[in-house]
Order: C-alpha cells, then structure tokens, then sequence
C-alpha cells in the first residue's frame, strides 16, 4: 500500500503535464539525434557544421518582441564535426543538435555540410564531394506540431542510399535523410 501513493502522485503529475495546453507564445527545446542504416563500407564520414529548423505559422516567440511568420529559421546548437554514420546503425543514435524553437508546427530542417566527407571500402580512404550548390545544405521536410517544453526528431542519415559511385573510386555524397 504505501507504495501505490507515491505511484499514484508521480502518475497524476505527468497525466497533469502531458494536459499542458499550448498557446502558442512558448518555445519548445528540440533535440535533433542522428542515426543510420548500414552499408558494406568500413565508413562513411560526414562533415556535419549545421542544422536549422523552419517552423510555420505566425507565433510570438517566447521572450521576443518580434512575431515569428513561416519564412522563420531557427539556428539549433550543433555539434559540429565529422560523423563516422556505421558508428549509428542498429538503434544507435548521437545527440546532433539541441535548441529552442518556437512552438509552431516545425516545417522542415535543413542540414549544412562541410568538405570533409569520405568514405572507406576496404580499408582505402576516399573523399566524397557534394554537388554544386550543396554548401547550402540539405533540406528534409519535416510535418510535426512541437511538443511543450521538449521535443525530439531523430534523422536517418541513410548512408546506403547517401554514397554514390561517379567513377572508379569516386564518390558523391548525395544525402538520403529522413525523419524516423
């Protein structure tokens, strides 16, 4: 018996903050994790130096005298670097990028790469270049109403679909990425 009080308090406390109701003017922290599917490579390595969120909607951004409208991006925090993506196969993630978005319907997030991507068969290290036009990064469309004070999205680098062959031992970096 005394441990179904302490139970039934922690279980009204969350019924009570997954009742919050949104009203538009709060900001909702974001945490963005990175995973991947696997290819018969030793690595796939990718030069991750941003990540933004497009959100729609006109809101008023917690703590802001501006409105927000659907053309708004918000920067996230990102942990830039490069990413060995077969480290993050079979469920395993990394936290990407952690920031405030107002509390809108996130639109679509865009990832901006670096030069430093490669990939290895066979114990051979070979660079992957992007497109042209690729230093403005990668959009993923992305449907989802933010949760209130947090929310997640986790992104499959889908490295399998990602690397792609132009010539003998060249590759471009062609990123498949999507929402899981």
């Amino acid at each position: 018996m005394k441990n179904i009080i302490p139970l039934a308090a922690l279980m009204a406390a969350l019924f009570f903050v997954g009742c919050q109701k949104f009203d538009g003017n709060q900001d909702s922290k974001l945490y963005v994790y990175l995973t991947d599917n696997s290819i018969p490579a030793d690595e796939v390595n990718v030069d991750i130096q941003g990540v933004k969120v497009k959100y729609q909607g006109t809101v008023e951004p917690a703590g802001s005298n501006n409105p927000g409208n659907s053309e708004d991006w918000v920067w996230l925090d990102v942990n830039e670097g490069i990413y060995n993506l077969l480290q993050y196969t079979n469920g395993r993630t990394t936290l990407l990028a952690v920031g405030g978005v107002p509390g809108a319907h996130i639109k679509e997030m865009r990832f901006v790469l670096g030069k430093n991507n490669s990939v290895k068969f066979d114990g051979q290290l070979y660079p992957m270049s992007l497109e042209p036009g690729a230093e403005l990064g990668f959009k993923i469309n992305v449907v989802k109403q933010m949760a209130i004070p947090r929310d997640s999205i986790t992104i499959d680098f889908d490295a399998a679909l990602s690397v792609k062959e132009v010539d003998v031992h060249q590759y471009h970096l062609v990123p498949h990425l999507v929402v899981k």
